[in-house]
């Protein structure tokens, strides 16, 4: 079981405030404990919300930065992938998100180029793409480029097996969207004239904003499911149902450049789907079918998982941790804890949830100040236990005093949030409490502890 939570806690580590959901898995705190329970319930959320998406975790699969071979050396086929722990070799599968069209994953050579580390010394994490062949590896890609677009490369074993490759996305002949009228050449205007041309298409952008993206990656998706579902097609209807989509990918790969090339883009009503899939999640539930692809049984799982979610009926702490705290020391720590909570409503209560990320930015912050001013009053003027100088013993004391008054509050208003305060102020202390308790930290897989902290 802590092996589970430990794969959720790797796909889901931006939750894992100051590492401490894996300090305490990995300290062996039982399942039980109500804020452990809490925090992982949060995690296997998240975990679900992305399943249903159609997000499915895959070994062996990386994401990174793509730019052009400056060496001239790699063949048509061939890419050079850099990671930490140097170059991957073998046959790799490569693809430019949002790809939509079936030509957009490729299946290419990973090569380890010795030329290239004289240009790139020791960097890493990139994908370098030939430039030679008759057409860039990239435009084949969701019309992609090498300004920054990442990329998504596999070499899962199971997936190169399975994978038959595809022609990849033609440059349609005729568009099926209008143009604008002819851009002016930039190059030729006045600076002021260039200042007032920019800041109108900016308008224009800001205010007039294109749904075609949205509207044709949705009805793309509708067409896909129909496809998906087996043996529910005639073969006329899927040829009709194919030709449509690709009208919709070059629709699609248009809008994304709608900006850059000033091309009007619409998708055309017989392009419109009239019902969705509903792991799509569209409203109202009228205009919704229940699929029965690949994509809805995935969904269907993950909404029977829902109804057996953790659930917490009640706020048990640990028997551990209740235990041997004298009165002076819970007196001293009540007074902590009471200003604490002022300190800390102040500081949650002067941002809204609504409020722009600058201020959210802020108020973590100063959240996280008055985290850390009582992390100094508890390891005696430093923030990390291992960095004190208090005796053991006397840190000790005062964590459980900390977790006994919390969890009581906690039980008083049944709300579990209130158990954070102990593990995010002695967390560091109670683990270790816990793990010269039980003797060893609890032992998991090098690769997922080194992926969990990454």
């Amino acid at each position: 079981m802590h092996y589970s939570c430990t794969v959720v806690l790797k796909n889901n580590s931006a939750l894992d405030d100051d590492d401490l959901v894996s300090r305490m898995l990995y300290s062996k705190i039982p399942l039980e404990e109500p804020y452990l329970k809490y925090r992982l319930s949060i995690m296997i959320g998240e975990e679900n919300k992305g399943l249903q998406e159609g997000k499915i975790p895959i070994s062996n699969t990386y994401f990174l930065m793509g730019t052009a071979d400056p060496t001239g050396k790699l063949g048509p086929n061939q890419v050079c992938v850099i990671l930490d722990e140097g170059h991957l070799s073998g046959d790799v599968l490569v693809y430019k998100y949002p790809g939509l069209h079936t030509g957009d994953i490729h299946k290419l050579q990973a090569t380890y180029l010795p030329e290239l580390e004289e240009i790139v010394g020791n960097s890493k994490y990139g994908i370098f793409f030939p430039t030679v062949g008759p057409r860039s590896l990239a435009d084949e890609m969701a019309n992609s480029d090498f300004d920054g677009d990442m990329y998504w490369i596999s070499q899962n074993p199971e997936l190169l097996k399975k994978f038959t490759p595809g022609l990849p996305w033609p440059v349609p002949e005729e568009d099926l969207c209008k143009n604008d009228p002819e851009q002016p050449v930039l190059s030729n205007m006045k600076k002021d004239e260039l200042e007032s041309w920019l800041f109108r298409e900016f308008l224009k952008i800001r205010f007039k904003p294109s749904y075609a993206i949205g509207t044709a990656a949705d009805c793309w998706l509708a067409y896909m499911d129909r496809v998906l579902t087996r043996n529910l097609l005639e073969e006329e209807e899927r040829k009709t149902i194919e030709t449509k989509m690709e009208q919709l990918v070059n629709i699609y790969y248009d809008a994304l450049d709608a900006a850059k090339t000033g091309k009007q883009v619409q998708v055309p009503n017989y392009l419109l789907v009239d019902l969705y899939p509903d792991f799509m999640d569209k409203k109202p539930k009228e205009k919704t079918y229940h699929s029965t692809s690949i994509l809805g049984e995935i969904y269907d799982k993950v909404e029977s998982f829902k109804s057996e979610k953790l659930q917490l009926t009640e706020i048990k702490p640990l028997p551990f941790f209740m235990e041997g705290v004298l009165k002076p020391c819970m007196d001293k720590w009540n007074c902590y804890y009471n200003q604490y909570l002022i300190e800390m409503h102040h500081a949650l209560g002067s941002v809204s949830d609504n409020s722009s990320s600058e201020l959210k930015d802020v108020r973590n912050k100063t959240c996280q100040e008055v985290i850390d001013k009582y992390k100094e009053i508890l390891y005696g003027g430093v923030k990390e236990f291992n960095s004190s100088m208090r005796p053991r013993s006397e840190i000790y004391e005062e964590a459980r005093a900390i977790y006994k008054l919390a969890y009581a509050k906690a039980c008083q208003k049944e709300t579990v949030s209130y158990c954070s305060f102990p593990w995010r102020v002695a967390g560091e202390a109670l683990c270790q409490m816990y793990i010269e308790k039980m003797g060893k930290p609890y032992m998991v897989d090098g690769d997922v502890l080194r992926e969990t902290r990454q």
